[in-house]
């Protein structure tokens, strides 16, 4: 092991698994669930965490409050998020990024 001059040795850091990635509606149920998986990731669509006919019904304050409690990455393709009070005031509570990922 080497030595850095101001902090001692050089631990090896431990490797984080990668983030899941929660689906919203807007992107589709299957297509880019699947892109993504190719890639290794653990996915969760809209109808897989609201299902009978739920994920159809869920506002997008409560999946994106959801999907930030469980520390999942959601991309989304729905402007309203980042136009509609409701939904601003969720996304900026929740550290929402700026290009439509949480």
């Amino acid at each position: 092991m080497s030595r850095s001059k101001t902090s001692g040795l050089h631990l090896p850091r431990p490797r984080r698994p990668p983030p899941e990635v929660f689906v919203d509606r807007r992107l589709g149920r299957v297509v880019v669930a699947e892109a993504i998986r190719v890639f290794g990731y653990t996915v969760h669509t809209m109808v897989e965490v609201y299902p009978d006919g739920r994920d159809m019904e869920v506002r997008d304050v409560e999946w994106i409050r959801d999907a930030s409690d469980a520390g999942w990455v959601a991309p989304a393709k729905d402007e309203r998020i980042t136009r509609y009070p409701d939904e601003q005031e969720v996304a900026h509570s929740y550290r929402a990024g700026s290009h439509g990922a949480w």
